[in-house]
């Protein structure tokens, strides 16, 4: 039920009151829900361990990670920024902080700010990682440069 200055919308216009319903302005925004089909998306380079963005905004992004067997994203690290990796498909060797571990299809870590991550595809299947990063660590530069 909505109400108007206290009184149900049937009542207010039973009080014969339009002035203030010649003010009501109503914005409406309508915007259509993103979804992407993830093995739509997905492409595989033997040259290099592909990034491609699923979205973006100020705030973050979501990225799917495409590893060969072999391929590599180097260990580095962002201050201000948390990275979120989850295998959807396949198993690697991911670094948090000081510690190396195997994970496979089903499996999530997190690297917190300042922390060193990376991964690497060590087995004779491909890999396939969804990514989020959170706040974006390079918003103005985000077109043209990879996360």
């Amino acid at each position: 039920m909505e109400y108007v200055q206290g009184k149900t919308l049937k009542e207010k216009l039973a009080e014969g009151t339009t002035d203030y319903f010649r003010t009501l302005r109503v914005e409406v925004t309508i915007q259509s829900m993103e979804v992407r089909k993830i093995t739509q998306v997905v492409q595989f380079s033997s040259e290099k361990m592909q990034k491609l963005n699923l979205f973006e905004s100020p705030r973050m992004f979501c990225d799917i990670y495409c590893l060969e067997p072999g391929q590599k994203q180097r260990v580095h690290s962002h201050e201000g920024n948390d990275k979120i990796y989850y295998v959807v498909q396949g198993e690697g060797r991911f670094t948090i902080g000081q510690e190396m571990r195997l994970l496979k299809s089903g499996e999530i870590t997190c690297a917190f700010s300042g922390e060193l991550h990376g991964v690497e595809n060590t087995s004779t299947a491909r890999l396939t990682c969804l990514v989020f990063m959170a706040p974006h660590a390079s918003w103005k530069d985000s077109t043209s440069q990879g996360h």
